[in-house]
């Protein structure tokens, strides 16, 4: 049988699993944007058409993705962990694949690195 609860709690409770869902709904678009950017640079620099900045941007953090632990082939490897080099909190790789998240402007480290 379910509780019944005052309006104010019954309130206070929608409100709060809305405010949630707002944070998780932009965060997942944010995401997508960065992943969309990416590939889309990718596909850019094949024909020859990527801007000279975005490929140094891009260069300069391969630097830092070549020597980094969680990476695996060419991706930032989720089974493994770092230390972000600002806060110190341990983070796992994101998952993504390096040649397009370099590429992608808006995206950053997990480790804080770039």
């Amino acid at each position: 049988m379910l509780s019944v609860e005052s309006p104010l709690e019954w309130f206070e409770s929608l409100h709060y699993s809305i405010t949630i869902l707002i944070i998780i709904t932009q965060n997942t678009m944010s995401q997508i944007h960065q992943i969309l950017e990416g590939w889309g640079n990718v596909l850019k620099s094949t024909i020859g058409l990527l801007d000279e900045e975005t490929q140094k941007l891009s260069v300069d953090r391969l630097l830092h993705c070549n020597s980094c632990d969680m990476r695996t082939s060419n991706s930032c490897d989720t089974s493994k962990y770092g230390y972000h080099i600002k806060t110190g909190v341990r983070t796992y790789g994101c998952g993504c694949n390096i040649a397009a998240k370099t590429l992608s402007r808006s995206s950053q480290c997990p480790l804080g690195k770039w």
